[in-house]
């Protein structure tokens, strides 16, 4: 019984011992983002995340997906799939995109036509190819544009709800047409 013991307690120890030099296996930066976080002057060939991501001069090549809250600054993304808030200031995401949920961006640019679903968005001295924002069975109300401080949509802006309305402040300019909303300028 003594030398079960024994052998029992060498084979704990032993198991110690091999776990202080055992190699601990690395997490990708991509695994630590995937439930939020913030990252800096890093580049990602694809990003998914789950709550409060930041992104600080950050790079993403293909697609971001985000379910929660997306908050860029001086970013270069690709394709954005978001689901929630989406913050964007001096960005440039060059794919199509789609945001289900509350777009702010300022100073950014949208070089590939932008979906939204939701009922505003605010666009602050940033550029667009284009919009459509996809109607909200949920919400009967009308959905907004807001263009401010010299804001250029290259393309339409379409509401598929037919109740949509673009802000247009000073400065700004869309050079397509407005499908299924008005133009109501602002001061």
């Amino acid at each position: 019984m003594k030398k079960f013991r024994t052998v029992i307690l060498l084979l704990i120890l032993s198991g110690f011992c091999a776990s202080l030099f055992a190699n601990e296996t690395p997490v990708s930066r991509e695994a630590l983002l995937s439930i939020g976080g913030s990252a800096g002057k890093e580049t990602f060939e694809n990003l998914k995340s789950s709550g409060v991501l930041k992104l600080n001069g950050s790079t993403v090549k293909n697609l971001l997906e985000v379910q929660g809250c997306l908050i860029a600054q001086g970013a270069t993304l690709g394709s954005l799939e978001i689901l929630g808030e989406v913050n964007l200031t001096n960005t440039i995401v060059s794919q199509v995109s789609t945001i289900s949920g509350y777009l702010r961006a300022q100073g950014s640019t949208f070089k590939a036509p932008l979906t939204i679903t939701g009922y505003k968005a605010v666009l602050t001295a940033s550029k667009l190819a284009s919009i459509t924002v996809q109607k909200q069975e949920s919400f009967k109300g009308k959905q907004i544009i807001e263009l401010k401080q010299k804001t250029i949509v290259e393309g339409s802006i379409t509401f598929e709800s037919g109740k949509g309305e673009v802000h247009l402040y000073p400065g700004s300019k869309v050079y397509g047409p407005i499908e299924g909303g008005k133009l109501v300028r602002k001061n």
